[in-house]
């Protein structure tokens, strides 16, 4: 099964994103039931590519990930949208219109 953030097949032909617990495959559907963790960059230009894990099993606690910085999911996701242009209030209120139109089909 594939991890992370994934694109899954759904019963009525559509494809939706999901968010797939990295250490025990479980969906998180709870925002606040998740962590974003990744080892400490030593250099400015350095990237690493990060585990979302969920809380729920308690994979965040894993003695791996002891050492890893980390944030919530839901601040992780808001700092996403900053970074990709979603910087004021109207952007985000325009993607859950979005969303609550892609609902209602």
């Amino acid at each position: 099964m594939t991890r992370g953030i994934v694109l899954q097949g759904q019963e009525n032909g559509d494809t939706a994103p999901l968010i797939v617990c990295e250490s025990c495959g479980e969906r998180i559907q709870d925002v606040q039931l998740a962590w974003v963790m990744w080892r400490n960059l030593q250099q400015p230009d350095q990237s690493t590519k990060p585990a979302i894990l969920c809380k729920k099993n308690h994979c965040n606690a894993k003695p791996e990930y002891a050492d890893f910085a980390s944030m919530e999911l839901r601040d992780f996701l808001i700092d996403l949208c900053r970074n990709v242009g979603m910087r004021q209030e109207k952007d985000f209120h325009e993607a859950l219109e979005m969303a609550h139109l892609a609902d209602q089909l």
